[in-house]
């Protein structure tokens, strides 16, 4: 994802997405939340598990984007059914039309059950009216990504549309949507049509002529929040995004939910103004006195929430799609053990431990065995007894305080994780003669 200045409430899909809306005080929220469970009751509900798809949305396919791909099938354990590639994006600014086409492995994706491409459009203000200029490009565009596919060998499941659309403008995104379904309907194999949408545009009464216009959508309920002070940056409010859920099935429309899988660095002024965002590893140019935050994908409540949703839901609510594929080079996303875990409705399991190599001198490490990205603790003291210390050193990321028959290696930084399955020297020592060491968090 490319990085960028942000107001809050950016999508990470598309960073320069407007602001879902704030629901105001908590007595607001509470009573907007109950008329949604009262009203809810009233609406059919199913069960049963939840079909998963997974987004692809780099724009360079390296060696580990297409291995990723091509371990979807296994690493899942079969639960993928469907991986959504980013095919084209396109910027309609200032009259101005620049398209971006992802250089696709096709090949890898032949491995996948399912299919699907996604069509991302940026800002437009206007006009919207078929037949037109922009129009016609758009519908070209859809066909296009479609045909190179099927060219390649790929059969297309659907056409996910993911357009920077402002709220007021509903009704003209309707106008494109009943374009391009017409221009793919006279392909030999017609492509269905999806489009992502936020939750604040449901407060506009264009929004159910816009989905039915679609015949399905993705309800995407992650974005970067700036949360009361003192709080850091939430991925995924558990609370709203059931009341979304809910208010999305009253439409009748069949609809996919996307959960987050990463974790998004969150750069603050202090006057409390999100002024960046993240979700690379790289270093942006913010402000020197702008305050980072982690907003990391909660594991434990999005099991939860599937949980829930395998027991009951919305009769129109037929699954998830999840943002985004993991990547053994992407540092900001969730390993497979996680993400697993959380398909299945299970909290992750953790477990980090101090592993010490078999000789003199001693590696000292951390290892991830478990399911969950585990925080890295700030102090870890090792401890022997008897025989002298001749020499010791702490890695990066690590100082180092000795004792008499003790060294404390503590962090530079508190917000460092070991992915599942990974493990980190953190140190070594070298003692006069061998003997048992043992070590303890402080």
């Amino acid at each position: 994802m490319k990085t960028s200045a942000i107001t809050v409430g950016v999508s990470p899909l598309d960073l320069h997405k407007m602001p879902s809306q704030h629901l105001g005080s908590k007595v607001l929220i509470i009573s907007g939340l109950l008329m949604i469970a009262i009203l809810s009751g009233c609406r059919p509900k199913t069960s049963g598990p939840l079909v998963q798809d997974i987004y692809v949305w780099q724009r360079v396919w390296s060696s580990e984007v297409v291995t990723a791909v091509e371990e979807v099938v296994n690493k899942s354990g079969g639960r993928i059914r469907e991986v959504v590639p980013l095919a084209a994006e396109v910027s309609l600014s200032a009259g101005h039309r620049a398209v971006i086409f992802p250089e696709i492995d096709y090949a890898s994706l032949k491995s996948v059950p399912s299919c699907g491409l996604a069509l991302r459009i940026g800002a437009f203000p206007g006009p919207f009216k078929e037949g037109d200029e922009t129009c016609l490009y758009l519908q070209n565009l859809a066909c296009k990504v479609v045909t190179d596919a099927r060219k390649a060998g790929c059969s297309v499941s659907e056409l996910q549309i993911d357009f920077d659309c402002a709220a007021n403008k509903l009704q003209g995104y309707r106008c494109w949507v009943a374009a391009i379904r017409k221009s793919l309907q006279a392909h030999a194999e017609f492509v269905p049509v999806s489009i992502t949408v936020l939750p604040s545009w449901m407060n506009s009464q264009d929004f159910g002529p816009l989905v039915h216009e679609a015949g399905s959508f993705v309800l995407q309920v992650h974005s970067v929040e700036l949360p009361n002070p003192g709080e850091e940056p939430v991925l995924c409010d558990p609370v709203r995004t059931r009341a979304w859920v809910e208010r999305a099935g009253s439409y009748g429309v069949p609809y996919r939910v996307a959960l987050p899988t990463y974790t998004s660095v969150v750069a603050i002024s202090p006057t409390g103004k999100v002024v960046g965002i993240s979700n690379e590893e790289t270093s942006p140019a913010w402000p020197a006195d702008a305050h980072t935050f982690m907003a990391r994908a909660n594991a434990p409540e999005l099991a939860e929430l599937v949980l829930q949703w395998t027991h009951q839901r919305p009769a129109s609510m037929t699954g998830l799609i999840w943002y985004r594929l993991p990547v053994s080079t992407d540092r900001m996303n969730w390993r497979w053990p996680t993400l697993v875990s959380v398909m299945a409705g299970k909290t992750p399991r953790g477990s980090l431990r101090v592993e010490f190599s078999q000789e003199n001198p001693y590696d000292i490490s951390l290892v991830n065995d478990g399911e969950s990205d585990e925080l890295l603790p700030l102090s870890i003291s090792v401890n022997w007894k008897e025989a002298a210390l001749i020499s010791d050193d702490a890695l990066d990321g690590f100082t180092l305080e000795n004792g008499t028959h003790s060294v404390t290696f503590k962090a530079t930084a508190n917000n460092m994780f070991l992915a599942p399955g990974e493990s980190r020297v953190i140190g070594w020592i070298r003692l006069a003669s061998p003997t048992k060491i043992h070590a303890s968090e402080n």
